[in-house]
C-alpha cells in the first residue's frame, strides 16, 4: 500500500523483508528521495495513513495497529483488541481519532 500525506509532500510505502516483517519507508514526494526507514516488527502491513497535521502515522497488520511519531519513528501506542483482520486505517480530520 502507498499513502500520500494530506499536503502531498510525503509518501509512505511498506517494504516486506522476510514474509512477516519489513520497513516503513517515508519518501519526499517532490524529489523521490528516501527520507527515513522504520523497522516494522508487525506481521505484514496492509495499510497505513498520515494524520492530517503530519505528526503521526498509523499502520495496520493482522489484528493490530500501531501509531508512530513521523519525525522520530517512535512507537506511540498499539491498537489492540481486534479479533479479526484489520483492512484499513484512517485519522479523523481534526486529529482526535
Amino acid at each position: 500500500a502507498i499513502s500520500y500525506s494530506s499536503n502531498g509532500s510525503q509518501i509512505i510505502t511498506y517494504e516486506n523483508e522476510d514474509g512477516d516483517k519489513g520497513y516503513i519507508n517515508k519518501w519526499n514526494a517532490t524529489t523521490g528521495k528516501l527520507e527515513s526507514s522504520l523497522y516494522a516488527p508487525q506481521a505484514g502491513l496492509y495499510n497505513q495513513a498520515f494524520s492530517f497535521d503530519m505528526t503521526r502515522m498509523a499502520t495496520i497488520g493482522g489484528t493490530e495497529g500501531t501509531v508512530w511519531n513521523i519525525e522520530t519513528g517512535e512507537e506511540l501506542f498499539k491498537l489492540l483488541g481486534h479479533t479479526d483482520q484489520i483492512s484499513s486505517v484512517a485519522f479523523s480530520r481534526d486529529g482526535t481519532r
